[in-house]
């Protein structure tokens, strides 16, 4: 799906009592995003992947290949031991 690529056993981890792959988190997130950016005529969303969004929020250096300030809203999960966080970020114009 998009760069981020499925398989069986990725989707075997959607059963309870499971963790989630990041594969398959960034992939809905492209998902998502793509959707909305095909739908909506003003605001452009962009989705940073889970790695480099863990890096803003740790604070270390990034490699971003986009300049976010031409987004409205910039969508990414971070990582933390056992857990997922979902992260919105709202630019302000």
């Amino acid at each position: 799906m998009g760069p981020y690529k499925m398989f069986y056993w990725d989707i075997a981890k959607l059963a309870p009592n499971q963790e989630l792959e990041s594969e398959m988190i960034n992939s809905y997130l492209m998902h998502i995003v793509k959707k909305n950016n095909q739908q909506q005529g003003g605001k452009q969303v962009l989705c940073i992947d889970s790695f480099e969004m863990t890096n803003v929020w740790q604070g270390e250096s990034t490699k971003l290949k986009c300049d976010p300030t031409k987004y409205d809203v910039i969508l990414g999960a971070v990582n933390e031991p056992n857990h997922w966080i979902l992260t919105i970020i709202l630019t302000v114009s």
